[in-house]
């Protein structure tokens, strides 16, 4: 899987640890710590606020949604992270300055909709 920004280029997404808060999620503050997430995939509800401290660099996403507002703190990690918005309207990320529109897709190039995946309970991956 991977990220598709709009200019084109690709984060992978082979590999990485992911986080991903339903758009029902209660949680609304994630310490981000060394060896956690790689990426964090907010699926956006309505009016929604969610704070994020990253102590290790991070890509955010936030996957639809209406008026979803993600606040990033957190040092040396900031200038290195980067943030997604895929659709969702009125969206913000405060505190990453690297933003783009992008799209999730798979290797074989179909795009993926998150909120589908957040439907489950549980998801276990065994390698």
């Amino acid at each position: 899987m991977k990220i598709e920004l709009e200019n084109g280029s690709i984060i992978s997404l082979n590999g990485k640890s992911l986080l991903i808060l339903p758009a029902d999620s209660k949680r609304n503050e994630i310490i981000n710590k060394e060896g956690d997430y790689d990426v964090i995939i907010i699926i956006g509800g309505l009016d929604k606020t969610v704070i994020i401290e990253l102590q290790q660099p991070a890509t955010i996403v936030i996957d639809g949604g209406i008026k979803t507002i993600v606040n990033v703190k957190g040092g040396m990690a900031l200038p290195i992270s980067k943030a997604v918005f895929i659709g969702g309207i009125e969206n913000k990320i405060l505190g990453i300055t690297k933003q783009s529109q992008g799209k999730i897709k798979t290797d074989s190039e179909f795009a993926i909709f998150m909120g589908a995946i957040a439907a489950f309970s549980k998801i276990e991956i065994c390698k």
